[in-house]
């Protein structure tokens, strides 16, 4: 039988006396604490992740902002999650944390799961151009990954993916926020682990209906009150014992800054809230096709992130076997 009534408990049972130890460090707002404490009865390890995402950003944040709110109810009975203001530009950042695979009793370390666009999964196969070219794709990048397979010690399946949560993210955010004026950012920020990361950012810039292709599976023009999509692996702080790092500091994790509106939002803007978080979403994209190019390999995203973990953040590799902490 545990003797753990909480999930702060359990996940410091499970990761260590320094996990508990690194919390405390940074994590010294006691009347924060009291309101949004991890100690509480969160009935699930997933409802602990979000409430332990907050934390990080908020006490991020705390350290940079003059004035900081949380659960700010801009249109009552809906709050934001986050309310800063006093630097060149007011903040306001909803954020939201999808379910961990890594938590689920089912999760396999061992497999990959390649996921396609939810509407080329349910097109029709004969006759269908649009499947076909993105099935070929799937093919092909199955094959380049069954190749590494001996290095990897991994195994590709094919699954359904997770875009709509992105869709169902932005519906809640944009309505929990007014239109930003000259001095106020809008922000969703969405926490996950490494591996979750480089598929939601697939999601958002694929070819085929990422939402800046020519055939977006959804558009961002319909989310005027949400001035910049960012994605932070910072879940990995749950996940892993080994880090050498303070685990609640947000700095230790690596942001993807994407502006959803760029013309209307201005450079001012997004120079700002992209060196506030880190952004490390152009180095990227700047060596995407290059430098985060396996030899030999072109144009494969799911390789291309992974050669970016790998040179970039090594202590974040997908495969934890092969992590350089």
């Amino acid at each position: 039988m545990e003797n753990f009534t909480t999930q702060f408990d359990k996940f410091c049972n499970k990761l260590g006396e320094k996990y508990k130890n690194d919390y405390l460090l940074i994590c010294d707002d006691n009347k924060y604490n009291n309101m949004k404490t991890l100690d509480q009865k969160l009935d699930s390890p997933q409802k602990y992740i979000q409430a332990a995402s907050e934390q990080i950003y908020y006490y991020w944040l705390k350290n940079r902002c003059p004035i900081i709110q949380y659960d700010v109810k801009i249109k009552p009975p809906k709050d934001v999650d986050l309310y800063c203001d006093g630097l060149d530009y007011n903040l306001r950042i909803e954020v939201k944390t999808p379910e961990i695979d890594k938590l689920d009793k089912k999760y396999d370390r061992n497999v990959i799961t390649l996921k396609m666009d939810h509407r080329y999964d349910n097109l029709p196969k004969e006759n269908s151009p649009s499947y076909k070219n993105f099935q070929d794709k799937m093919e092909e990048i199955s094959e380049q990954l069954n190749i590494h397979s001996v290095e990897t010690g991994k195994v590709v399946k094919i699954g359904k993916n997770e875009d709509l949560k992105i869709k169902t993210f932005l519906d809640s955010a944009n309505e929990k926020m007014n239109p930003s004026d000259d001095k106020t950012i809008n922000s969703l920020l969405i926490c996950l682990d490494t591996s979750k990361l480089g598929e939601y950012l697939n999601y958002i810039i694929n070819e085929f209906c990422g939402c800046f292709s020519e055939d977006p599976y959804l558009n961002v023009k319909e989310y005027k009150n949400i001035d910049f999509l960012i994605l932070s692996n910072c879940c990995e702080a749950h996940l892993d014992s080994k880090f050498n790092f303070n685990v609640w500091d947000a700095k230790n994790y690596f942001n993807f800054v994407i502006p959803l509106h760029i013309k209307e939002t201005g450079i001012a803007k997004c120079k700002f809230i992209k060196n506030l978080f880190n952004d490390e979403f152009m180095k990227f994209l700047e060596g995407k096709d290059s430098k985060y190019s396996p030899k030999g390999i072109e144009d494969i995203f799911l390789l291309q992130y992974g050669e970016f973990i790998s040179i970039e953040h090594p202590c974040f590799c997908p495969n934890i076997n092969n992590r350089k902490y």
